[in-house]
């Protein structure tokens, strides 16, 4: 039995032509061409929209600045509280604030003493009351003095205390040794009065004697 065989038609070839791997994988040079021509497109895009953004931007926050309102004035309250929160905000300026209050019940139990105010303000326990708050704070006063020590060695050690630099170098010397040397003296005996004072029994010194001297 013989076999013919059948001749490729047209359309066959065609067939193959489109199955072929040219037609079916793209060419890498092309490819790697159009991603470069993409990006570059791109870049030339931006390049010329980056400065039409950052004008439109400028333009923008010059018109909010024209149109915005100024804030209003801080009140006497803001400025008092921005003046007490500085002013307590460091332990010696603290110290001058117990320092008021301390002497101002002193001296209210001081004019209240007299049996002529005690019987205008029909209340007898008025001076007795302002001479115990007299003394609680001048107790806190010595315990606000265990920050002093250090703070005085810091200055006699850097000079800080001599507020800056000085033709007169005398001035600084004032400051460290005369300043800063008493400070360095006058703390510990202070703190020797208040421990005579608040543990008598552990510390046994003379606490008034050691207040006078320092």
């Amino acid at each position: 039995m013989t076999v013919r065989q059948r001749n490729p038609s047209k359309n066959d070839r065609e067939e193959e032509e489109d199955l072929s791997p040219s037609k079916l994988v793209p060419s890498a040079n092309s490819s790697w061409d159009k991603c470069i021509d993409d990006e570059e497109s791109s870049s030339h895009e931006n390049g010329t929209q980056q400065p039409l953004v950052e004008a439109i931007i400028s333009t923008k926050q010059q018109e909010h600045q024209k149109t915005a309102t100024p804030p209003p004035p801080p009140s006497a309250l803001d400025n008092f509280l921005s003046f007490y929160s500085t002013f307590s905000y460091g332990t010696f300026t603290a110290d001058q604030g117990l320092k008021i209050l301390q002497w101002s019940s002193w001296a209210i139990a001081y004019l209240t003493a007299s049996s002529s105010l005690n019987s205008r303000f029909k209340n007898k326990h008025i001076s007795p009351s302002f001479r115990h708050i007299y003394n609680d704070l001048s107790m806190a006063r010595y315990a606000l003095r265990f920050y002093g020590f250090f703070q005085s060695l810091e200055g006699y050690r850097s000079g800080s205390w001599a507020g800056g630099t000085w033709e007169n170098p005398l001035i600084a010397k004032i400051a460290k040794y005369l300043m800063c040397g008493s400070m360095l003296i006058y703390y510990p005996l202070e703190h020797v009065a208040y421990a005579g004072w608040q543990m008598p029994k552990v510390v046994r010194v003379d606490a008034n004697r050691f207040s006078a001297v320092s």
